[in-house]
């Protein structure tokens, strides 16, 4: 005959904390949550952006879309160096904005995209950059200083 073991008082395991949190309905609403619902309201509604949006940011995003494909279109017409072909790197310099677009075709094509491509926001070029390297200065005002002394960078280096 098996005996049967003792039997010992069992005490439930604390909660978790996914255990711990009450259904949405349960909770009273903090200050913050109130703060993000108010915020999300005035998101949702297009006259109160536009409201807060002293630089028109909505109607640059609104237009984002027919830009794209402008630019896409614009790419396809260029006719390109037969020189280019020896390009094994790209480097773009550029601040904030400007570089939107270079970020835009990294994270689209990043993983297509054979030879180094690096976005730079600093005063001078990476170490590695040479005679096949293409470097792209993008200022939206045309004076942003680190900018225009990366491309100073490319422009003194002797290949």
């Amino acid at each position: 005959m098996i005996p049967h073991p003792p039997q010992f008082q069992t005490q439930h395991p604390a909660p978790l904390p996914h255990q711990l949190i009450m259904p949405r309905h349960q909770q009273t609403p903090r200050r913050q949550d109130n703060l993000i619902l108010a915020v999300q309201n005035i998101l949702d509604e297009k006259k109160e952006v536009r409201k807060l949006d002293s630089k028109n940011m909505l109607a640059s995003i609104e237009l984002f879309g027919n830009q794209a494909k402008d630019a896409w279109n614009a790419g396809k017409k260029m006719k390109i160096s037969p020189s280019y072909k020896k390009i094994r790197g790209v480097v773009i310099s550029g601040m904030g904005g400007s570089t939107l677009g270079a970020h835009l075709l990294k994270s689209v094509f990043g993983k297509s995209i054979k030879y180094g491509f690096e976005i730079i926001n600093d005063y001078s070029l990476p170490h590695y950059t040479g005679p096949e390297t293409l470097v792209i200065a993008s200022s939206y005002s045309g004076n942003t200083e680190e900018t225009l002394s990366a491309a100073q960078d490319a422009l003194a280096k002797k290949w």
